[in-house]
Formats: structure tokens, C-alpha cells, sequence
């Protein structure tokens, strides 16, 4: 059955690149690649502010970014336009192994391809979350009450705020105080439930990406320099175990780049390509890199253990009436608990108003066979043939008259991995997320829809609300199988106290660190780009301390 907006949307993603690689080193050419303080693999929510936050103190470093910059996609910037207009190579896709608890279907996984990373193309929700959950260490560097004075730092420049009413909106707000849910949202430091509008990462009308706000004005320094389709194939070593350079492909050729003898590489790709490179560079489980042959630097079993994600479920509603064009895409959100025997809300539901394109009306689609997803060539023939209906007056009218509740799972149980599936840097790794491998996550999210559905059949929707196309008659099980999908908030596969200290330096290397979503233990039950800036900001600050 045809199902709303995930992973249809990403086939789109998957064409050949059409961005030329940028260089930028205040308009001059880079000579060479050699003797930097510091190589930042990653150009994503912290690798921009771990940049900028370096750079800000004379440090000469050099950005390695697989994707493209975010001047090819000028369309992303007005906060208005997320939802009708979306960059087709700016996600880099990858189908998942076959998920055994959700009949073997291949989930679309997706991370951004573009400088500032998924801030530059997110749905810009802005969010610390409860206090609590960031006391990964009592004390120290990784304290809430650290991260909480990261957060002013940050906010002074981000300067998150709401985003303009709209009618659709305020019917979402109503309809959680018609089924019980405080109409004004609860966020204290300590807790989150209820519904509001909520805070965005947006300044008078435009996206404040990472790359935006912290990378972009520091370009303009002589110390800092950003590749852009630069893809890091393998991290080097020396008979010490002192990480010394990268290997990393650029247009078309094979290029070192390499630090000098205090300086440092620092891992900021992602909590799936982070781990990925750390394997194909010889760090990781001893049994998997014997197996494709790849010489061991060090013995690290948890890389690429503990994957973790936030799953999400949509219902999707046909509107009596066209949605307005300037209504932002998520304006509104609501926590609540799936069951009352829960301490705190571990549901989101976020309201995604109607779409101007077959590709973000189906971002949330997942019930295609898997024949159709499983290979590149696959998903460029689907994303052909829906281009192809993206043309056709109904299908515009169809799209432009429907609405999704999307409710999310934030606190799951279960937890994924992430292997190699050769040693050839080109080939994706295999990305087990796991979905419902723990049943409480199953229960979790069945009730999370009935709670979906009371909320999108309230009196407040009547105006708007012309019937539910999704999942309607279908038993909520089977649809929960078909459409369950991911919220892209990978993170949890390199642990802090794992494979990183508490200053993020791997465990058994030297003058290698990471400082991404990879780190992270547990993930807050809010959106996590808030928590990754602050990681970015926190490693700069810790790394400049040791220096």
C-alpha cells in the first residue's frame, strides 16, 4: 500500500551529484594538504561549530566534507520553504539490512549530504530537552550543567525562535487540549509534555544552520580551509599508533592530507560514517576487520554497537481545503506519555501540513516492495516514475489537500549496529537499526497511534479534516510493520567511555578524536541538533584546553 512521506522522498535523493566541488581558502588555491593542527573530517551540525569555534582561536585546519555546499541549494534557506521545495542530492541514502522484526523490510536511512549537514536541511525544530538526561558525567566536561552554558553560548548567535501561526497549527494545539494534553507546552529543565508552538533554529524568517551561523563567517580567515566532495576513505597511522593523515578522494583523484607533529584528526561524519571509517582504518571488532582482511591498529569491540534511532509512524489525513502556502512545515509539536505507568513523555507528535511536491509528501512512505528500494538502480527508476506523477493535476491538488501526524518514538529500547560490508571505502556499510527488536517498543508505538488518531479525529480538525487516508480500515499492527520509518537521529555508535574518553580521544590510538552524534549514550526525547552543536562546542573547548 502506497504510505506517506519517508522513504519514497529519499529515493529522489539518490541521482548523480550535480554540485561542483568548492574550495574555499579566501579565493586563493591550496598548494598542498599538509602539516594542519587540526583535519575535521565532517562539515555537519558539529563539525561546523567545532570548526568555527577552533578557527576563532588561530588554529589552521582543514575541513574534509563528502557533500555539497549549501550555496548550490540557495531554496533551503527561507524557513518556509522546508516541505515544498527539497535538494535531490543533499541526503546521502542508504537502504538498511532486511529488519527481522518488521516482516524483513529494507528501511531508507538518510544523513545529510551538504555542509552544516542535517541543519541545513532539517525541519529546523530547536530543542535542549529535559536537563537530566544530559548528565552523562556527574561532574566534568560532560555535566548538564555544562552543557546548559553551552546552550546560552549558542542560542546567542542561533537565536532560536518561534515560527508565524497558522490556521492549521492552531487547530493542532486545540485538539490536544480537547483530548487531554495541555494546550501549553511544559519545558523546564527537568520535564517536557504538553503541546505548543515550539522553538526553531530559524532568525526572522531563515534557516540558522550550523554552516550559517557559526562555518560560513570564519571562511573568510586565512587559517581555515573547507573541501567540499571530499570523501575520507581511510585514517592514518604510524608505528605508534599516532594518527597522523587521512586518505581522501576528490575529484577523481587520490589525495593525502596530513597534520603536524602535535596536531590532531578529529572525526565529525556521523554516527554512521564515523564508525564506518574508524573500521575500515583498523579500529573496531577483531573478528569483522580479520574478516575482509584489514591490518588491526586497535581491538575495539563497541564500534558500531549500540546504534540508536527514533522511530516514527505517520497517519495522514485528506484536507477539505488547500493548506496555505506560508504555513512553516513544523510549527507545532506534542510529548506525551504512550502509556500512564510511564515517569515522563516518550511520544512526540509532530504536525506536517500539506506538500508541493510527490517527494515530501512521500519523505514518510515505506510500504513499497523491497525490489524497489533495495538497489540504486531500483530507487533511480522509482524516483523517474515519480517525477513522472509528480506532473499530473491530480496528483498537485492530492498533495497540496493533505496533512500527517507523525507520531515518534523517543525513548526506544532497542538498539542497532553497523558493520562493514567489505573493505572498499565506495561500498555503505550494513546498518542493522533493529526496529522493534525490543516488543515494549512495539506496544509503545501502537499506542502512540491510537493517541494519533484520537488527536487528528478531535472536533478541532472538523474544518480541516476530510477523512483519514492512512492507515484508515487497516489493522494498526501489520500497518505499524509497512510504515514504521526512521527520524534520521542516528547516533550511540562510538560511546562516550566506550570507544572515546571523556575527552573524546579514541580509546588505543593517538591525535585522534570524535566529536559527533556517534558519541552520544542515550538520546533526549526531543529532536538532537541542538545536542549535536553543543557536542561540536564542547569538544572544541575541551581540545583547547589540552592544548
Amino acid at each position: 500500500m502506497l504510505r506517506p512521506y519517508t522513504a519514497i522522498f529519499l529515493f529522489f535523493f539518490v541521482g548523480a551529484k550535480l554540485a561542483s566541488p568548492l574550495l574555499i581558502k579566501k579565493q586563493h588555491q591550496l598548494n598542498n594538504y599538509e602539516n594542519f593542527d587540526f583535519i575535521i573530517v565532517g562539515a555537519g551540525s558539529a563539525g561546523c561549530v567545532l570548526a568555527a569555534t577552533l578557527a576563532e582561536q588561530g588554529r589552521r585546519i582543514l575541513i574534509l566534507e563528502r557533500g555539497c555546499p549549501p550555496e548550490d541549494y540557495p531554496d533551503t534557506i527561507q524557513a518556509d520553504t522546508w516541505g515544498k521545495v527539497f535538494p535531490t542530492t543533499a541526503l546521502q541514502i542508504i537502504p538498511s539490512a532486511p529488519q527481522t522484526h518488521i516482516d524483513n523490510r529494507y528501511v531508507l536511512l538518510a544523513t545529510g549530504n551538504v555542509v552544516g549537514g542535517g541543519s541545513s536541511i532539517n525541519s529546523m525544530v530547536y530543542a535542549r530537552g529535559p536537563k537530566p538526561y544530559y548528565d552523562w558525567h556527574e561532574k566534568g566536561v560532560w555535566s548538564s550543567d555544562r552543557f546548559w552554558s553551552i546552550f546560552d553560548t549558542l542560542e546567542k548567535k542561533l537565536h532560536p525562535s518561534l515560527l508565524a501561526p497558522n490556521d492549521l497549527a492552531d487547530c493542532f494545539i486545540r485538539a490536544a487540549a480537547e483530548t487531554g494534553v495541555a494546550d501549553n507546552l511544559h519545558a523546564t529543565k527537568d520535564t517536557y509534555d504538553g503541546a505548543s508552538y515550539h522553538l526553531t533554529s530559524t532568525w526572522q524568517g531563515n534557516r540558522q544552520s550550523a554552516y550559517r551561523v557559526f562555518l560560513q563567517p570564519q571562511l573568510q580567515q586565512n587559517n581555515i580551509v573547507l573541501l567540499t566532495q571530499a570523501h575520507v576513505q581511510q585514517i592514518l597511522f604510524d608505528s605508534q599508533k599516532n594518527a597522523y593523515g587521512v586518505v581522501f578522494s576528490h575529484k577523481q583523484q587520490r589525495l593525502h592530507a596530513t597534520i603536524h607533529a602535535t596536531g590532531e584528526i578529529i572525526l565529525c561524519a556521523g554516527a554512521l560514517a564515523t564508525p564506518h571509517l574508524l573500521m575500515l582504518s583498523g579500529i573496531g571488532p577483531q573478528e569483522e576487520l580479520n574478516s575482509f582482511h584489514i591490518p588491526i591498529v586497535h581491538e575495539s569491540p563497541q564500534v558500531g554497537q549500540h546504534l540508536l534511532d527514533q522511530p516514527d509512524c505517520p497517519i495522514v489525513y485528506l484536507s477539505k481545503k488547500k493548506l496555505d502556502k506560508t504555513a512553516s512545515a513544523i510549527a507545532t509539536c506534542l510529548y506525551v506519555k504512550s502509556s500512564a505507568e510511564k515517569k515522563e513523555a516518550d511520544i512526540q507528535i509532530l504536525l506536517l501540513p500539506g506538500y508541493y511536491n510527490l517527494e515530501m509528501l512521500l519523505i514518510g512512505l515505506r510500504g513499497l516492495p523491497n525490489v524497489l528500494i533495495r538497489t540504486r538502480f531500483a530507487r533511480c527508476l522509482t524516483r523517474t516514475l515519480l517525477r513522472l506523477l509528480n506532473l499530473l493535476p491530480p496528483v498537485k491538488q492530492l498533495l497540496r489537500q493533505s496533512y500527517t501526524l507523525l507520531p515518534c518514538l523517543m525513548k526506544p529500547r532497542s538498539r542497532g549496529s553497523l558493520h562493514l560490508a567489505s573493505a572498499r571505502p565506495e561500498e555503505d556499510p550494513v546498518i542493522d537499526v533493529n526496529y522493534l527488536a525490543d516488543p515494549n517498543d512495539q506496544q509503545d508505538l501502537l499506542q502512540a497511534l491510537q493517541i494519533t488518531r484520537r488527536l487528528g479525529e478531535a472536533s478541532a480538525f472538523k474544518a480541516w479534516r476530510r477523512f483519514e487516508w492512512m492507515p484508515r480500515q487497516a489493522p494498526l499492527t501489520p500497518y505499524l510493520f509497512k510504515n514504521i520509518g526512521t527520524t534520521y537521529h542516528y547516533a550511540g555508535t562510538c560511546r562516550l567511555d566506550d570507544v572515546v574518553d571523556e575527552h573524546l580521544s579514541v580509546k588505543g590510538v593517538g591525535r585522534l578524536r570524535v566529536a559527533d552524534a556517534s558519541i552520544i549514550p542515550q538520546l533526549p526525547i526531543v529532536t538532537p541538533n541542538a545536542l549535536c552543536m553543543a557536542i561540536g562546542y564542547n569538544a572544541a573547548k575541551i581540545i583547547l584546553d589540552s592544548n
